[in-house]
């Protein structure tokens, strides 16, 4: 049921037929997110994905709202690192109506100045509610310490002294430069008549000039390790404690996976059950892996009363240490295979993250990756698979520690910036 094709502007068009449902989902996928800025352009990517529905050339930012509403289905974009989407999912009679708009919006938007200077409010309010958010900035706060001065380290959302002086010209030349259509993906996973589709998508994208201008690029980051205490009136110390680790196409990839559930990847999780059910020191906790093209990040988050923060840091830096020292049971790997398989499994039956994998896959790996084949790597990983993971990316790794609450208690009790 999956296909492939280049048009001769460079766009690549990944699809999947699924012919026993009634929605689709369709995503224009630009290949350049946050990371290519640079420390002035910080925040313009998702600037524009702003801007991307404030009006073209043959729409006002009204009659697009309209256009949306009579689709009927989520109509949407959002900004990571590295890549910006613009998506829909609707019914399937809709989805050449939903391709005409999105690529009305990709190819003619205008970003006028006067909707620039509108949506520039909207967007200072949104990092003003980032800023209020102590959970998600305190990990934004880690990486910018990990990856001090590189896109990778910078907020998706920039700062407000940038975003207050965007303009027309800024706009439209960084959103020239970096979102090329050799740099589009088109993904379409549901119900669909495949000939319809691909006579409506030759017509928008087949014959667009590819762009010679080079965009940004992004820089291999250099990592940094350490301690920051930051202060603000908060009723809770949230913390942020990790180091580096795989990209996201490593073939370690599934092993890690495995052991950051064991460890801290949910309710039943190692960290989870030491830290809140054991110990009662906090109600929300866990790790995280985040990969990227070149590197990765291993994260520990949560949030604590401040007189419980050491106790928490000592309760998690044992059980990471553990994690590389000791054999995990059978119970434990096969609860977190089956944990793994279950997320991917039941995510298949929504067409929108259908699209989004096979997106993700042809960016990321430049090929399609049948689901089975994914399955069947996640049951090959063995105990000694995830010790040697372990092993391999947390023993003794250095590690990056922010702390983000009122009066940061002192956390030089903690033993060692090491795992």
């Amino acid at each position: 049921m999956f296909r492939k094709s280049v048009l001769n502007s460079g766009v690549r068009v990944v699809t999947e037929y699924i012919p026993h449902v009634r929605s689709v989902s369709v995503g224009l996928w630009l290949d350049a997110g946050s990371r290519v800025e640079n420390e002035y352009e910080n925040g313009i990517t998702h600037f524009v994905e702003h801007m991307f529905f404030k009006g073209t050339h043959s729409q006002n930012v009204f009659q697009i709202a309209t256009a949306i509403n009579e689709l009927g289905g989520d109509v949407n974009a959002f900004t990571t690192h590295e890549m910006l989407c613009l998506y829909a999912k609707l019914l399937d009679e809709h989805l050449p109506r939903a391709i005409e708009l999105l690529a009305n919006l990709y190819l003619n938007s205008a970003f006028e100045p006067e909707e620039i200077e509108r949506e520039r409010g909207v967007v200072l309010e949104e990092i003003n509610l980032y800023n209020d958010t102590p959970e998600e900035r305190v990990v934004d706060l880690f990486t910018e310490d990990l990856w001090k001065g590189n896109g990778l380290g910078r907020p998706i959302l920039g700062c407000a002294s940038n975003v207050s002086r965007f303009d027309h010209q800024t706009v439209t030349e960084f959103a020239r430069k970096e979102f090329p259509p050799k740099r589009l993906v088109v993904s379409i996973a549901g119900s669909f008549d495949t000939a319809i589709v691909e006579e409506v998508i030759r017509g928008y994208f087949d014959e667009l000039p590819n762009g010679s201008e080079p965009g940004n690029g992004f820089q291999p980051p250099e990592h940094r390790f350490g301690i920051r205490r930051i202060g603000q009136e908060l009723n809770q110390s949230h913390f942020c404690l990790g180091t580096i680790s795989l990209p996201r196409m490593s073939a370690d990839r599934h092993r890690f996976e495995v052991m950051n559930i064991i460890l801290g990847g949910g309710m039943g999780s190692r960290i989870f059950q030491e830290v809140r059910e054991r110990h009662g020191l906090a109600y929300t906790i866990g790790s995280s892996q985040t990969g990227y093209r070149d590197v990765g990040y291993f994260a520990i988050s949560g949030a604590t009363s401040p007189k419980n923060l050491p106790k928490v840091l000592e309760v998690v830096l044992r059980e990471v240490r553990k994690i590389y020292r000791d054999e995990v049971s059978d119970s434990e790997l096969a609860s977190a295979k089956a944990q793994l398989k279950a997320a991917i499994l039941l995510g298949l039956e929504n067409t929108r993250n259908r699209m989004m994998r096979l997106a993700e896959y042809e960016l990321y790996f430049g090929k399609h990756i049948p689901v089975n084949t994914v399955i069947q790597e996640i049951d090959a990983v063995s105990k000694h698979d995830v010790l040697e993971a372990a092993e391999k990316y947390l023993r003794n790794a250095d590690v990056a520690l922010v702390t983000l609450g009122p009066d940061p208690p002192d956390t030089q009790n903690v033993d060692s910036v090491t795992f």
